[in-house]
């Protein structure tokens, strides 16, 4: 039996298929960027499946629905127990993917994995009840616990992010929102539609406010930069960047001192020459390991100090030696990342001057030549 007249259901259907269209590229654009960034081995950028999962399934369970109430007048149960099939997993597929030790500090573990698991309940109750009867109905309320998990995490994820990490986050957060409206629009025409009043108006707004989510969803996932651990940033302590052949530095700056008030001179003095033997020592133990491991062509990659963890890096092929060394708190997979991210942009800001290394070395005090890189850095940390 067909809902409507067959014009405004053409139209209606129609109309829906284009958030359709766009939350499929979108839920699979969202996995590419997973699949394109794993490189980096962060454990927070799995939060892209959860978009991608959230989105697949969330838009493709609403598309049932529609056709369910537009085709068959909500009759068809297969539809129905299709689109709710959907709709459920959708927030159970963004959480199972963040429910990791990273999230710890964002949400509790426990009690989410235990609200995860009950959505279940009416996924179990649809199959076994069907979608109309009012256990079944009345179930859907775990469900909603398990979205308010999802809105919560977002919410304390935006809080603990910063620079432009924070700012897609918003943008996302604010597509979803949009998104879900709809599906408040969607309840609203279910609603209607039994009543016997007019659906329409409803309709086009939901579909309306689920398109232009999408959309701003769409621009804020283009080109996301990684996630980094909430705390990576607690861990820095120091970074050198060395001349090997000199043992000069080319840049230094102290993460530690920053958040601490400002030294005397005794103090700036130890720690200066507290630095120059850090140097010393680095460029000691590299060539060591070269005299060692002749055959080999492998670098030490960190240094355990006890109390703190020295990163190295080393500069890329075609380029004079240069050591990145920092020096961290806990070993992250964060800051692994900023590391290359630093030894990058390095290369990338003074390609000229890393080019011409002896001649800068040569005039005197390097680390006043590449103490502009404070600008890069600053950016980097947001």
């Amino acid at each position: 039996m067909i809902a409507q007249d067959a014009p405004i259901v053409e139209i209606q259907f129609l109309a829906y298929t284009i958030p359709v269209i766009l939350g499929v590229e979108l839920g699979l654009y969202f996995f590419y960027q997973y699949r394109k960034s794993r490189w980096t081995k962060l454990p927070l950028n799995r939060i892209l499946l959860s978009y991608g999962w959230f989105t697949l399934f969330m838009v493709n369970g609403a598309f049932f629905q529609v056709v369910n109430r537009l085709a068959f007048d909500a009759k068809n149960e297969l539809f129905a127990q299709i689109g709710f099939t959907a709709i459920f997993l959708a927030p159970i597929g963004f959480m199972a993917f963040i429910l990791i030790k990273e999230s710890r500090k964002l949400i509790n573990l426990k009690l989410a994995w235990v609200i995860t698991l009950a959505s279940f309940t009416p996924l179990v109750l649809l199959f076994l009840l069907g979608s109309k009867d009012k256990i079944f109905m009345a179930s859907i309320s775990i469900t909603g616990l398990n979205a308010i998990s999802v809105i919560t995490y977002q919410v304390r994820m935006i809080r603990a992010s910063m620079g432009d990490v924070r700012r897609r986050l918003v943008q996302l957060f604010t597509g979803e929102i949009l998104a879900l409206l709809a599906l408040g629009f969607a309840f609203i025409v279910v609603f209607a539609s039994n009543l016997g009043a007019p659906t329409e108006p409803f309709f086009f707004t939901g579909v309306s406010f689920l398109i232009t989510g999408l959309l701003i969803m769409f621009y804020a996932s283009n080109d996301f930069p990684p996630f980094y651990e909430f705390d990576w940033k607690s861990n820095l302590l120091k970074l050198f960047i060395i001349d090997p052949a000199s043992n000069q530095f080319l840049y230094a700056r102290d993460f530690s001192q920053e958040a601490r008030p400002a030294t005397t001179s005794d103090d700036a003095e130890r720690d200066r020459l507290r630095d120059d033997l850090f140097s010393g020592a680095i460029t000691g133990i590299e060539s060591m390991l070269d005299t060692i491991s002749t055959l080999s062509q492998q670098r030490l990659s960190e240094i355990d100090q006890g109390g703190s963890l020295i990163l190295l890096e080393y500069s890329s092929e075609g380029l004079p030696p240069v050591t990145y060394a920092l020096v961290v708190a806990k070993d992250l997979s964060s800051l692994r990342h900023f590391e290359k991210t630093i030894k990058a942009q390095f290369e990338a800001f003074f390609p000229g001057l890393l080019k011409n290394l002896d001649s800068v070395v040569k005039a005197g005090n390097p680390g006043r030549v590449f103490q502009s890189f404070d600008i890069v850095l600053n950016n980097m940390l947001g």
